[in-house]
């Protein structure tokens, strides 16, 4: 039995190592030496080193950033089909077993049976490396061969921005994803990512079309580079790829520290001035509220900008996450989004809805859309004053306007002072004051883009996501029971890029660790069986005479022997 302990104990410690290897994430970041020389790292051996390939292109409709600007980004899976690669990097073609498959010379150009023919069926058909010796028993399809092909949809992704001609590749920037019921993507931490890389969840295959939200550094950064690499095929086998730009080719230069080569750059541009800045406001909040809070007013005139899907991306894009499809709504408060981070968000649609009113900036959305649907975007203009022109008013001279303006500006100056000395003098009780100045005031709402808003990104680590839970739809739908809380989404922990492609054989020594426990049990239990047997034997004998005794006086009961001579 001690023994037994002691193999199980010194086999668990051997396998804890593995353990570790597959849990503990990539070492680095790297999206340019990963695999140096053309050789990948034990794990990925068998895994192409990075080409440039025209099959997936990354793309965005900015030419230039601002500091703390949202950029769009779409990586894109242009061809449905890529030829397979095998054998670290090596293309595959069809081939046959062409005569009776045996195992003689085998591994070996003289080798009785194709490479993947490993149940030697004689009728056998797969794939063989196209530019290899294939054996004498074993023959392409065609001549010349006939490419394998197979989905060119990736499964694993690792991209960050860093700054241009930099040959330390610092990252800058962060990413903010639409929170899903299983997200594909999330930031990386560790030394080397420190949260600004993002990368794959899981070993499912990606959409032919991925959308990612960039949030730009800040000022002075300079121009950025996009560092991105894609993993495609089988986790033991298949090929690491960098995307083209668009309008780029193959033949672009690869990626260097320092060098952009074919990589996409954009260009710092400087921040402007804006006339008028779209805001986010709280759950029930009118947009004369969210603007007075942001000390500016509000523009009636600018909600026709955002009356359609277009639009709302056109005006709000820039600064909040809305994941398409966006949604239309006949509500007069629109344009709204929710408060889950989901990227749920709806416009105003005057074409199905002829009959109502269009969006006004004191209009209040009901308590029962609460956080689900009820959180406006404002459009806010840098002066204090609302905008509001009604239509029967005639228009007055700048003169005139400027004059209101500063007796404005003088009345708010004024109620904040007596607000102020109405305090002292009640020595801290503002009463009545300090309500007037509420409702001149509103207190300051969250907005997306506020740090204390956001949720701490998800810690990385290893787990595989399970196919029943990837095939479900990967946003969130809205709930629109009144009082039904949102529920925050269970933290997920982020798999490592490339630590999948260890899954096959880690899942195979653990395999073959269980049977030979199950073994060792085994052998425990028939060696005690074994050890038993004489006992029984002895035990059915003094049964036996104690039955021929009869009626005799039975003995006093001995203690039974510990052990037998």
């Amino acid at each position: 039995m001690r023994s037994t302990l002691q193999l199980t104990t010194y086999l668990l410690v051997a396998a804890a190592p593995f353990a570790v290897a597959l849990s503990s994430g990539p070492k680095s970041c790297d999206a340019i030496d990963l695999c140096p020389g053309g050789v990948c790292p034990d794990g990925m051996e068998l895994v192409g080193a990075p080409i440039r390939s025209a099959h997936y292109s990354l793309e965005t409709s900015s030419t230039s950033w601002s500091p703390g600007e949202l950029i769009t980004l779409e990586i894109k899976v242009t061809q449905r089909q890529i030829q397979a690669t095998r054998n670290a990097g090596a293309p595959q073609c069809e081939c046959q077993q062409t005569d009776e498959p045996t195992n003689r010379r085998c591994p070996g150009p003289q080798c009785r049976r194709c490479p993947g023919n490993t149940n030697l069926e004689p009728d056998w058909v797969g794939m063989c490396d196209c530019e290899s010796d294939i054996g004498p028993r074993c023959t392409f399809t065609t001549t010349p061969a006939t490419p394998v092909m197979e989905t060119a949809k990736y499964l694993g992704l690792l991209m960050y921005a860093v700054k241009a001609n930099d040959p330390l590749e610092t990252k800058v920037g962060s990413w903010e994803q639409p929170v899903e019921a299983a997200p594909p993507f999330a930031p990386m931490e560790g030394e080397s990512c420190e949260g600004k890389a993002l990368v794959q969840t899981g070993a499912q295959k990606k959409r032919y079309t991925e959308r990612f939200y960039f949030r730009a550094p800040a000022a002075g950064t300079g121009a950025i580079v996009f560092r991105v690499l894609l993993k495609q095929g089988e986790t033991l086998g298949g090929s690491f790829y960098w995307p083209v730009v668009a309008g780029g080719s193959a033949d672009d230069d690869p990626p260097q520290a320092g060098v952009t080569g074919g990589d996409l750059e954009l260009a710092e541009a400087a921040a402007a001035p804006q006339p008028l800045e779209w805001v986010r406001g709280a759950a029930g909040l009118s947009c004369d509220e969210v603007c007075a809070a942001e000390d500016r007013g509000c523009d009636d005139g600018s909600f026709a900008d955002a009356a359609s899907a277009q639009g709302l991306l056109e005006q709000v894009g820039d600064s909040y996450v809305c994941a398409p499809p966006l949604l239309s709504s006949c509500a007069n408060y629109a344009p709204t989004t929710s408060a889950g981070g989901d990227g749920w968000c709806w416009f105003a649609d005057p074409a199905a809805c002829p009959e109502t009113p269009a969006p006004q900036c004191n209009a209040q959305p009901p308590p029962e859309a609460g956080e689900l649907s009820g959180l406006r975007f404002c459009p806010c203009t840098v002066g204090r004053r609302r905008l509001l022109r009604l239509s029967g008013d005639a228009p007055r001279a700048p003169a005139e306007e400027e004059g209101e303006e500063q007796e404005e500006e003088e009345e708010q100056e004024k109620k904040r002072q007596e607000q102020e000395k109405g305090r002292a003098e009640a020595g801290g009780e503002g009463g009545e004051a300090g309500g007037e100045a509420g409702e001149l005031l509103p207190p300051a709402h969250a907005r997306i883009g506020d740090a204390a808003h956001h949720a701490k990104p998800c810690p990385f680590g290893a787990v595989a996501i399970s196919k029943q839970e990837s095939a479900g739809p990967r946003r969130l739908a809205p709930q629109a029971a009144e009082g039904q809380s949102r529920a925050a989404p269970a933290p997920r922990v982020v798999a490592a890029p490339w630590a999948l492609s260890l899954k096959a054989p880690l899942l195979a020594i653990s395999s073959v660790l269980v049977l030979l426990l199950v073994a060792l049990a085994a052998m425990h239990a028939t060696a005690r069986h074994r050890r038993a047997a004489p006992l029984a034997v002895v035990a059915t004998h003094l049964l036996a005479l104690e039955g021929a005794a009869g009626s005799e006086a039975q003995p006093e009961p001995q203690p039974w022997p510990q052990s037998l001579p």
